[in-house]
């Protein structure tokens, strides 16, 4: 939710469908799609789940220029303009590339900002925005 709000947005309208439906033993929604429609015309269609197998973790962006995918676990991102199907522009993290150090550094950056008395980015309000939705999407 949050990168979609980062990149879209706030959310005008949210509609959810969650379901239980998995063998999953767990306490919670196994599975969710969540719809957004952005205030600036843009919509998302988010899909999380904790069955699928094999694990996937990808985010995509679809405009009219053309197409971005990042692939989580292949640490790949990969761009493909509209019209040019056989033009793949894609780039990945080093091998070896440890991905704990975004999370370190991300830490880092936080308490440096609340020692310096300065706001970290995003704000509060950008976190406050992203609960907003996921509630709003839980309780549909």
């Amino acid at each position: 939710i949050d990168m979609a709000l980062w990149m879209l947005g706030p959310a005008s309208r949210v509609t959810a469908i969650s379901n239980r439906s998995s063998p999953l033993e767990i306490e919670c929604d196994h599975g969710i799609d969540i719809l957004l429609s952005c205030r600036g015309g843009s919509s998302a269609n988010i899909h999380l789940d904790y069955f699928q197998s094999p694990t996937e973790r990808a985010w995509k962006l679809v405009g009219t220029n053309g197409t971005v995918v990042i692939d989580y676990f292949k640490s790949e991102l990969a761009y493909r303009a509209s019209g040019d199907l056989d033009k793949v522009i894609s780039s990945r993290l080093p091998d070896g590339w440890d991905r704990n150090q975004m999370f370190q550094a991300e830490l880092e950056y936080f308490f440096t900002s609340i020692n310096a008395g300065i706001q970290p980015q995003p704000g509060i309000e950008v976190g406050a925005e992203v609960v907003r939705t996921a509630l709003v999407a839980q309780n549909q």
